[in-house]
């Protein structure tokens, strides 16, 4: 299956409505099977049992299909199944607030790039043989992903903490 690009811009999906919340579940990721295993899962066992929440969403929007990884077999991101999570919460609880946003993958490498280029090739001052930035002893590193995958993860904390 393909993916429509979407145009070069974040895409925020406000809520107008205003709660006095107790609690936010932050979710972030790759939406590749949000609709069809994702949503009901987090229906069964996340949003039935805390009505009082609101969610918050950030994604990357990928325009081709990812390649399998560490995690997963890959697949094509569907950014716009997030939009189906505002009529799951709501039918728990109408005032709950939920946004949805999301980004061209590109936006975070032009933010990133240089931060990521460092991280890359920086050697160990110690040993110059090294880099700088590295879990020398961490079986499960795999250079450069890992450490970009990280990046990407904190980059998504931080938008869903601004929305």
């Amino acid at each position: 299956s393909t993916t429509t690009a979407l145009p070069s811009t974040n895409h925020h999906h406000p809520n107008t409505t205003t709660t006095t919340s107790n609690c936010a579940i932050n979710l972030y990721g790759l939406p590749r099977a949000f609709a069809s295993i994702v949503l009901p899962s987090m229906i069964t066992n996340i949003i039935r049992h805390n009505p009082t929440c609101d969610y918050f969403v950030h994604a990357y929007n990928l325009t081709q299909p990812e390649g399998a990884g560490r995690s997963g077999q890959g697949g094509t991101v569907h950014v716009h199944e997030l939009l189906l999570l505002r009529k799951a919460v709501h039918a728990v609880n109408p005032q709950a607030r939920v946004q949805v946003t999301w980004e061209p993958e590109a936006d975070f490498w032009h933010r990133y790039g240089d931060l990521i280029r460092k991280i890359h090739t920086d050697p160990d001052p110690k040993d110059p043989t090294k880099r700088r930035f590295y879990p020398h002893r961490a079986k499960s590193y795999r250079f450069p992903m890992t450490v970009d995958n990280i990046l990407k993860m904190w980059h998504s904390i931080e938008s869903v903490w601004r929305l």
